[in-house]
């Protein structure tokens, strides 16, 4: 069982489990992905309650919250809007924030996935730091610097292997 949270890079991970993955049980505040993922017969999908966001189809809200807070699941996968040099995580809506915490506090695993512009983009929102997560999933190696912070807290980052020609 897992927890997907909103954006683009959520919709890809959507669309790659459902390609190899089997029999899973998603819970997400995403329409879009809850409409990837229910084409799938052998998958359960939860999407929350809330109020939806024109832009992006993401669900959030204090009903949102409370909905996720039911649950305990394996797995919670998320991204973020920017990650700080000191690891911490922000985001632009207070209401989203406020959902993947809840998902990081009833999840038993916690994966994060960026891509390398997250690394150089920053927010107003903060939604926790980047060694609240047992993997980091990214395009490119993390700077030296945050390379440190995740090795110190024991925290895994995976990029894609590299293709030979």
């Amino acid at each position: 069982s897992l927890f997907l949270s909103i954006g683009t890079t959520m919709e890809a991970v959507a669309a790659a489990l459902i390609k190899q993955r089997r029999n899973l049980r998603i819970i997400t505040n995403n329409i879009y992905v809850a409409s990837m993922a229910s084409s799938r017969s052998d998958y359960i999908v939860i999407i929350t309650s809330g109020v939806v966001r024109p832009i992006d189809g993401g669900v959030t809200g204090v009903a949102t919250v409370d909905f996720i807070n039911q649950f305990k699941v394996d797995y919670a996968v998320m991204s973020t809007h920017g990650v700080e040099e000191d690891g911490s995580l922000l985001d632009y809506d207070y209401k989203e924030v406020s959902v993947m915490q809840a998902m990081m506090n009833n999840a038993r695993v916690k994966f994060l996935g960026v891509d390398h512009t997250k690394f150089n983009s920053n927010a107003l929102v903060r939604l926790g730091s980047i060694t609240e997560f047992d993997k980091v999933f990214t395009d490119r190696a993390p700077a030296d610097n945050m390379r440190k912070i995740l090795d110190s807290a024991g925290v895994e980052w995976l990029t894609p292997p590299t293709r030979s020609s």
